[in-house]
């Protein structure tokens, strides 16, 4: 009786030992996930804050419409830069994780919304009195993780687009982004969801360096506006400075005059460590009045290393 109450007990340790080891398997498995989940929080790679969205800080106000530049790049009877303008955050971005875990990889996609506000000032009296409109954006990027003597690093990355959440509204569209050092070509994204890798393919540079960032933009906007579209670059994260790109084949380093290629030139000043040069693509319209809700843009921000 007691030997075969014993191979009982046995049979009953050994059949439940499968079910153990899977709910210890998930229990690893959710405690990497939120591991991932807190180091990229505090991680420079995965910030909110591509093109001056900070809740204190607008991206570069006032804007660059009274230098003598951005004049010359605003056409007669068309659209028309307005005194200022910038963005600022309406509360904390939500971050929403998808990760799977494999062994000692893991692949992760964060979206994040972020509710803001765009500011317009459109009235060129030297008051500061802009309208507002609503913004909601999604910030979508991609990385895999790798887990060396028990703890994950951060292996790659994508960049970072940047939509609106109604994709029915978007008519701007960023499709390639190029970016030279001092002249040589390092980099030529088409595809923002293409992860790479942080050790060997992120772009480092150091203060000196000249960089030229060039950018192709479609726009299907109808409103009839010249020029169609108005396209940012902000090199310097996290100050919120923005700057004109070009496509007149004269200022910014542009080649040639409406190909649909805008270039923006800069030398890089900044405190080492990780930064964004975030291409921000606007249709014209959303910056010609103060009130209507018709915010519409595309930006891609790409992750560099100052050493």
């Amino acid at each position: 009786m007691v030997r075969k109450t014993v191979s009982l007990v046995l049979v009953a340790v050994f059949a439940a030992w499968p079910a153990f080891a899977a709910d210890q398997g998930r229990g690893n498995i959710r405690k990497d996930k939120k591991e991932i989940m807190k180091l990229a929080s505090k991680s420079d790679f995965f910030t909110s804050y591509l093109t001056g969205d900070r809740r204190n800080a607008g991206s570069g106000c006032p804007a660059v419409a009274d230098s003598s530049v951005a004049q010359a790049a605003t056409s007669n009877g068309g659209a028309i830069l307005p005194e200022r303008w910038w963005r600022k955050l309406a509360g904390e971005p939500v971050r929403n994780w998808s990760i799977t875990v494999i062994g000692d990889t893991a692949t992760a996609s964060v979206v994040t919304d972020a509710d803001a506000t765009l500011y317009v000032d459109t009235t060129h009296d030297g008051v500061k009195n802009p309208g507002t409109k609503p913004i909601e954006d999604r910030i979508t990027r991609y990385s895999t993780w790798v887990k060396t003597d028990g703890k994950w690093k951060l292996s790659e990355i994508s960049a970072a687009q940047v939509n609106l959440r109604e994709m029915a509204r978007q008519t701007v569209f960023i499709t390639e982004v190029k970016v030279s050092v001092n002249g040589q070509l390092v980099r030529d994204v088409t595809d923002p969801t293409e992860k790479m890798s942080v050790d060997t393919e992120i772009l480092r540079v150091h203060n000196g360096d000249v960089v030229t960032v060039e950018s192709a933009v479609s726009n299907s906007s109808q409103s009839g506006l010249d020029p169609l579209t108005y396209v940012y670059c902000h090199p310097n994260r996290p100050s919120g400075r923005r700057d004109l790109m070009f496509d007149d084949g004269v200022n910014g380093g542009d080649k040639v005059a409406a190909d649909g290629i805008w270039t923006y030139e800069y030398t890089v000043n900044l405190n080492p460590g990780v930064h964004f040069a975030a291409v921000d693509a606007l249709d014209s319209l959303c910056l010609q009045n103060e009130t209507d809700d018709d915010y519409n843009s595309n930006a891609w921000g790409m992750p560099y290393v100052v050493e």
